[in-house]
């Protein structure tokens, strides 16, 4: 759960939009929750291995965090601490034809 967190604290805090935050975090815990059920009841009905059923939604929410965090470092350059530019060589620059 805290690698699904992960993608909500890059943003910054003073963009606005809190509230969406804490409904979707919200939403992504409900989800987990009825998704290790759902799969630790269809384990039980269709003779699955416990590992299975106890192991794939965990599979699926962290492949949905680092698609996550991937999407979001693509879509912002990293900047360094001390100097605030970017660490990235194609930052800012338009790549030549």
């Amino acid at each position: 759960m805290m690698v699904l967190a992960l993608p909500f604290a890059y943003f910054q805090r003073r963009s606005g939009g809190i509230g969406f935050r804490v409904f979707s975090g919200t939403i992504l815990g409900l989800l987990f929750f009825l998704m290790v059920r759902l799969f630790s009841h269809l384990g039980v009905i269709n003779d699955w291995p416990p590992l299975f059923s106890a192991a794939f939604p965990v599979f699926v929410f962290v492949a949905v965090a680092v698609s996550m965090l991937w999407w979001l470092e693509r879509r912002w350059p990293v900047t360094t601490a001390a100097s605030g530019r970017c660490a990235r060589r194609s930052c800012g620059r338009r790549p030549r034809p």
